[in-house]
């Protein structure tokens, strides 16, 4: 981890993915930090099963698959803005999802909190799209947590049926 300008935020770069899920586990999610954020860019599917992000409580031992509440809102548009789509869905096996096909690449900001509290649900807040063309884009508003009180020091972003082809990753702690 990098400290970056007065020392309020800790920066950790991923790196490029390649077929493989990005997991950031309890030497990056400490209790040095309050509030974690996971912003990437370019994000590229190996198909078009879409992403997913989902918690820990034990560093990947055991990886929740159950027990979300994540709602999903987005608008896209096919034809260059011409007309436009509105999205709504619910998910319980993730705090957040997204459907992005295998040629989209996915831009999104997520923000998470308490993580490291057991007394509290962990939550995540996220904002962000994919497209793939001129024509084509989405752009949405996420919100989900973890329906039952525990600690999660492991956060896992994989494809929900494919791997991550490429992308960077980055992850950010906010000290409080």
């Amino acid at each position: 981890l990098i400290d970056l300008s007065d020392g309020s935020l800790t920066y950790s770069q991923y790196g490029l993915v390649s077929d493989d899920d990005a997991t950031f586990n309890s030497s990056l999610i400490t209790s040095d930090y309050a509030i974690y954020k996971i912003i990437y860019g370019n994000l590229q599917l190996s198909d078009g099963g879409g992403h997913q992000i989902r918690f820990s409580p034990d560093n990947g031992t055991t990886v929740r698959s159950t027990g979300y509440h994540n709602i999903r809102w987005r608008v896209y548009t096919s034809n260059a803005g011409s007309s436009f789509t509105e999205d709504k869905n619910y998910y319980s096996t993730n705090v957040f999802f997204d459907s992005q096909a295998s040629t989209d690449k996915a831009f999104y900001e997520h923000i998470f909190y308490n993580l490291l509290d057991s007394d509290v649900k962990s939550t995540c807040n996220t904002r962000g799209g994919f497209g793939n063309t001129a024509g084509y884009h989405t752009n949405g508003i996420h919100a989900g947590r973890y329906n039952t009180a525990e600690a999660h020091n492991y956060i896992e972003i994989s494809g929900a049926t494919g791997n991550l082809i490429s992308g960077k990753i980055s992850l950010i702690g906010v000290i409080q």
